[in-house]
């Protein structure tokens, strides 16, 4: 990660694959993060373009599920569902894909994509972390597939109110 005050430590939206490749990405835990932080080392692992994991899922017949933490900003809806059209695109049999995403505007358009394609290639739509009771109630009944929360009785009160089933969460 490129140390704080550098011009490339700025939104992903901002960099190029190239840029954000050569600067961002993962290492062994082993590495000291005095290394990490060395603005001159390249990442050990560089971040994956999403065509990438899709090719990977392919050649990998024990991987039956991907979660993907979509970070995508609320007014960034066109990008929302282009990823569900190149979800759809690049369907890999067998695998199921989960969406999550802390806004709700991003899960709405999750939604309305899956529902128009039939969930044929995504299961899930999950957002996080809403405690507002005004915000929860929306998102019950916006219909998403799950909720973080730290209020799970609230969550679990509010989709009894709206009759949708609960997975037992309330006996924890």
């Amino acid at each position: 990660m490129p140390p704080a005050g550098s011009p490339w430590r700025k939104p992903v939206r901002e960099l190029d694959l190239g840029d954000l490749r050569g600067r961002w990405g993962y290492s062994r835990r082993e590495i000291s993060s005095r290394k990490v932080k060395d603005a001159g080392s390249v990442p050990e692992f560089p971040v994956a373009t999403l065509e990438e994991l899709l090719a990977f899922a392919r050649g990998e017949p024990r991987l039956r599920h991907v979660y993907l933490d979509v970070k995508l900003a609320a007014d960034q809806t066109g990008s929302a569902g282009k990823l569900v059209n190149v979800l759809r695109a690049g369907r890999v049999e067998g695998i199921s894909f989960h969406l999550l995403s802390p806004q709700r505007e991003i899960a709405q358009i999750f939604l309305d994509k899956l529902s128009s394609d039939g969930g044929s290639s995504l299961d899930s739509v999950v957002v996080w972390t809403f405690n507002k009771a005004s915000r929860l109630e929306e998102l019950v009944r916006l219909g998403v597939d799950g909720i973080l929360t730290d209020d799970v009785l609230l969550l679990c009160g509010l989709a009894r109110k709206a009759g949708r089933p609960q997975s037992g969460a309330e006996d924890r």
